[in-house]
């Protein structure tokens, strides 16, 4: 069924949002061209309406209201733990079956089921400020400074592109993990690790350890980087790599805590000539 009119309610939250950017994403055969129109919350467009933008009935897809079946607000779904994202993963694993492995997918629909069953109540500090840069808060929001509905839909549709994007690499960052090298460093456990993912780093360390090295096979960069408020200093360390690498470009942070062979914002940079093993025996080393 090719989808030629997707219609959502006003004022679309993130599950309705996030309704439409899997159907023009994942279904672009069928749905990549289909334009985006809004009714009421809980109503559906009527055939009259449906003549008037030039396309029949079997060509509109309604997500998130007028019941049919990318909506759960239905007395059938009242009581499941279901959202209209999440029925949509249905339907393309059911024309797409090699969706069902797409961990990425899985976990944002997963997510779009815990907001719009207000799960977030249970969370650590649920008024805290962090949570107004989520982007269920900032699509709501949208509304406040004046966007349209349909800027709310482009915008959202953009910003998971960026979040589908971000959790390819933190799967990856999580299978990378575990072949990592696990080492004793002077200030605790760290990990040493031989991946271009440099999202490593920070789930390394929001996984336990006080201190992740990355060196980019393809490159050739080595990072360094120690949680902070942990009185870890690398001067010693940096010292050390400098009288075995000296043409390697190095920066040690005013904070002491990171020690970076290349950025990406800094182009130009000379990678080390030392290996993974070589930068984790000086860091074992240290005193």
């Amino acid at each position: 069924m090719s989808y030629k009119l997707i219609v959502i309610h006003m004022s679309p939250d993130l599950d309705a949002v996030m309704g439409v950017w899997m159907l023009r994403r994942f279904d672009e055969e069928h749905c990549g061209q289909a334009v985006v129109d809004f009714v009421p919350a809980g109503t559906k467009m009527d055939n009259a309406q449906v003549a008037k933008r030039g396309v029949v009935s079997d060509e509109v897809a309604h997500v998130d209201t007028g019941g049919g079946r990318f909506d759960h607000h239905t007395q059938e779904l009242a009581l499941e733990r279901v959202c209209a994202a999440s029925l949509v993963r249905d339907y393309l694993i059911e024309i797409h079956p090699e969706l069902e492995e797409d961990e990425a997918l899985a976990r944002m629909s997963a997510f779009a089921v815990e907001i719009d069953h207000f799960g977030e109540i249970d969370w650590p500090e649920p008024n805290a400020d962090r949570y107004l840069f989520q982007l269920d808060e900032v699509l709501k929001n949208l509304k406040s400074v004046g966007k349209s509905d349909l800027e709310v839909v482009e915008f959202g549709g953009l910003a998971l592109d960026a979040v589908y994007g971000g959790f390819g690499v933190r799967v990856e960052a999580e299978e990378e993990l575990g072949r990592g090298i696990e080492f004793e460093s002077p200030w605790g456990r760290a990990l040493g690790m031989q991946t271009s993912n440099d999202e490593v780093i920070k789930f390394g360390q929001k996984s336990g350890y006080v201190l992740v090295v990355r060196k980019d096979p393809d490159v050739g960069n080595i990072r360094i980087k120690a949680v902070p408020d942990k009185k870890i200093d690398l001067t010693e360390i940096y010292e050390k790599i400098m009288s075995l690498d000296p043409e390697g470009t190095w920066y040690l942070h005013p904070a002491k805590t990171m020690l970076l062979n290349g950025s990406r914002k800094h182009q130009g940079q000379v990678p080390s000539k030392l290996s993974l093993q070589e930068v984790i025996d000086l860091i074992k080393s240290a005193k």
